[in-house]
C-alpha cells in the first residue's frame, strides 16, 4: 500500500506554484514597464505640442522689438 502523502500529484503541485509564481512575476515586470512606457508616451507627446506651439508662433515672425530707452 502506498503512501497517500507522497503520490506522484504532489510534485505537480510544486511544479504549477512555482510556474504561476514565475509568471506573476513576469506579469508584474511588464505591468511596470508598460507603465514607464505610456509615461513616457504622455511625456512625447506633451513635448511634440510644446514644440509644434513653438514652430507656429516662429513662423508668425519675430517678437516686436521693445523700444529703446535714451
Amino acid at each position: 500500500m502506498a503512501d497517500s502523502r507522497w503520490s506522484e500529484k504532489r510534485p505537480k503541485r510544486s511544479v504549477e506554484a512555482a510556474e504561476l509564481e514565475r509568471l506573476r512575476a513576469r506579469n508584474a515586470k511588464l505591468e511596470a514597464e508598460l507603465k514607464n512606457t505610456r509615461t513616457a508616451l504622455d511625456i512625447m507627446g506633451k513635448a511634440h505640442a510644446l514644440l509644434e506651439q513653438l514652430s507656429e508662433s516662429a513662423d508668425e515672425g519675430p517678437p516686436p522689438m521693445p523700444p529703446k530707452k535714451s
